[in-house]
């Protein structure tokens, strides 16, 4: 007896193995020629209903755990069946994804979905998503005498002092109107600091000028640079941070890397070696922000708390001491703070840089934009913030102290402009709502 079939395009025979090749109804023969003895015998045939196949999408590509306000990442996955596979982006205010390109648009958690609709012979794959986080790009930066503005069009403007080349037009003149810096174009976000400045481009990496006698432009040399130069070998950085006289990239792992002056720990290796070329801070991943002071620094994490190192002579660091940090310690108590809401800034330069000696920075931050009800946190604002307390200690006047040794008086609920860099004045105010407008 042989058998074959009268479908071959749906499905074949080989000996008496029947193989499915496609969906639809199987047509199976069985026939018998006979012989010199016996005539042939009856065609039989049996009819076989082949379903669709199953699939899946496999090998969905990892994307980056950051990504920039405006930078973009590539998508790659294969189903099983190597139909061709779609993307799309579950979050449109986030992400955008147009073909294998996905494209960072507003700050946010991106979502991106895989999808292989099936055809004729395969049922739809189970969609297949990846997330990443999408950071917003600072746009605006000042550092000690100079001003920086970042255009949409990626080009970069900047104004003010100028003794160290940090507007980095080539020149050491001081510019009163902003001016342009010849040939720094695809610039997606600034940073300033005492007398540097730095700028991240969308290819991730990242060009420095201004002040270098500590190596704070990571060029491995201590040569102030008018115009900008590359920091060499320094790719996927989403966010940058300069403090007097060093410098932190947030990379879209989520490690941070420091350079520059390391007297106080401000770099976080556990050493006070100046370094000048970007080290990795051991230890420190699933950073989403960072803030550099004058000589301390800063790290937000993805749970929302919240590290820091170095100059602690004033209790910048927070974590209820004085003593200087060579590597990171977490701030105590400090949860749920928002990316954003960690800003570290020092109010005044070195007293070494007008005559004297020694260092008059109050090394504050603010964190926490808002505190759930009966939380207790430390409330820090800067200067011209709107700070508004809601019915905090049951309408109790609020005592806050200024930089300057001025007291302001703010009722429950009242805003209240702050004229210098506040902090409460002593331990932690039980608060219902916390919010710090801009004006």
């Amino acid at each position: 007896m042989s058998l074959s079939s009268g479908t071959p395009g749906i499905c074949s025979v080989s000996g008496n193995t029947v193989s499915g090749l496609a969906a639809g109804a199987c047509s199976i023969s069985a026939n018998q020629a006979g012989n010199a003895s016996y005539n042939a015998a009856a065609q039989v045939t049996q009819s076989i209903s082949i379903g669709k196949a199953d699939q899946g999408i496999g090998a969905l590509g990892a994307l980056p755990a950051l990504m920039l306000k405006g930078g973009t990442g590539t998508l790659s996955a294969t189903s099983s069946s190597a139909l061709a596979v779609s993307f799309s982006s579950a979050t449109p205010g986030v992400c955008t994804v147009s073909g294998s390109t996905v494209t960072g648009v507003g700050p946010g958690s991106c979502v991106v979905a895989a999808d292989q609709a099936g055809d004729a012979n395969y049922n739809p794959a189970l969609q297949v998503t990846r997330s990443t986080t999408v950071l917003a790009a600072a746009t605006l930066a000042a550092g000690y005498r100079h001003s920086v503005a970042l255009k949409p069009d990626g080009t970069v403007l900047f104004w003010g002092s100028n003794d160290y080349g940090q507007l980095g037009d080539g020149t050491t003149t001081t510019r009163v109107r902003p001016v342009a810096v010849p040939g720094l174009t695809g610039v997606v976000a600034v940073a300033a600091a005492n007398f540097h400045t730095l700028a991240l481009k969308s290819d991730g990496t990242v060009l420095a000028w201004g002040t270098n006698e500590s190596g704070q432009l990571g060029d491995g040399t201590t040569t102030n640079r008018t115009s900008p130069v590359a920091v060499p070998g320094f790719t996927g950085v989403v966010a940058l941070a300069g403090g007097a006289y060093h410098t932190v990239a947030l990379k879209s792992d989520g490690t941070v890397l420091t350079w520059g002056f390391n007297a106080t720990g401000q770099q976080g290796d556990g050493t006070t070696v100046t370094r000048l070329s970007p080290a990795a801070v051991p230890g420190v991943t699933g950073t989403v922000a960072v803030a550099a002071g004058s000589a301390h620094t800063l790290v937000l994490k993805s749970d929302g708390t919240v590290s820091a190192w170095g100059y602690n002579y004033f209790g910048g660091v927070g974590d209820g001491t004085t003593t200087n940090r060579l590597s990171p310690v977490a701030v105590p108590g400090l949860t749920g703070v928002v990316s954003g809401a960690v800003v570290a800034f020092f109010n005044r330069a070195p007293r070494s840089m007008i005559g004297g000696t020694g260092y008059d920075s109050l090394n504050l931050a603010y964190a926490a934009a808002s505190s759930s009800a009966g939380a207790s946190t430390t409330i820090m604002a800067l200067d011209g913030d709107l700070l508004e307390i809601l019915n905090a200690n049951l309408g109790k006047y609020v005592i806050l102290q200024g930089g300057y040794n001025e007291d302001y008086l703010g009722r429950s609920g009242m805003p209240t402009l702050l004229r210098g860099p506040l902090s409460i004045r002593s331990g932690k105010l039980t608060v219902d709502r916390v919010v710090i407008k801009k004006p």
